[in-house]
């Protein structure tokens, strides 16, 4: 079984979530509420709802309460939750693009290439998406296919909360450095880190970000997304190969 020691050392630790289990192979396992695995096909399936169809986009996953008005998405699942799905996956950590206070500079992130699906009732009958179908690039009116979705949580330290349960940003379009998941553009490894400091922090690090010129301007393709409330279950599994 492959899992990140490492990560689950750290949760156990802070008392954040169960230990890890031996994997029921061949088996669809409920996780946590809103969040299960399926082992044989490798991949964490989330449920959510459509809670946007149209306007500027930042992200395409996000929890209750948090940026609905610029997500997609809205997962039922605790970030937390996704994120230690992940790690039992063996999927290990990232690092999202940040700024370094200190050093005053932008600090690259790193990631694992995840697939990130779609899968809801259309017609009476069950369809599974690439989620990028979803998104328009709001220049060129064109779907992101080429672009690539990166798995770029790590554990807290320090006692820390995770991030993305304060935040929501679970699966984002812009380099939040809170993300569980980041898309990046077409013909780069991660998006750059914001180019200064946010103006505001909170105790897992700062989900605001400052644009820059090289930021993509994203929006839902509204003749592919469901009407809203439309329940879907996003599937997140490691890239195959």
């Amino acid at each position: 079984m492959l899992i990140n020691a490492g990560l689950w050392a750290c949760v156990a630790a802070l008392g954040m979530g169960p230990a890890a289990t031996s994997q029921p192979v061949g088996k669809v396992a409920r996780f946590a509420d809103g969040v299960t695995i399926d082992w044989k096909q490798k991949q964490v399936e989330v449920e959510s709802d459509v809670v946007l169809v149209e306007g500027a986009l930042e992200l395409l996953a996000c929890s209750r309460g948090t940026k609905e008005h610029e997500s997609v998405l809205r997962i039922r699942a605790r970030p937390l939750n996704v994120f230690q799905a992940l790690g039992m996956l063996g999927l290990p950590d990232g690092a999202a693009p940040r700024f370094d206070v200190q050093a005053q500079k932008p600090v690259a992130g790193r990631g694992t290439p995840v697939d990130v699906l779609v899968r809801y009732e259309r017609d009476g009958k069950t369809v599974t998406e690439d989620s990028r179908e979803w998104l328009l690039d709001f220049e060129t009116k064109k779907p992101l296919r080429g672009a690539r979705w990166y798995y770029v949580a790590s554990a807290p330290r320090g006692g820390e909360r995770i991030g993305a349960d304060l935040y929501g940003t679970v699966a984002c379009l812009m380099p939040f450095n809170t993300a569980i998941l980041l898309l990046a553009p077409e013909g780069r490894v991660l998006p750059p880190a914001a180019s200064q400091p946010a103006p505001t922090s909170g105790p897992a690090g700062d989900s605001e970000y400052h644009n820059t010129p090289e930021d993509w301007q994203v929006v839902p393709d509204a003749k592919r997304v469901p009407p809203l409330k439309t329940r879907v279950t996003l599937i997140i599994r490691p890239v195959a190969g």
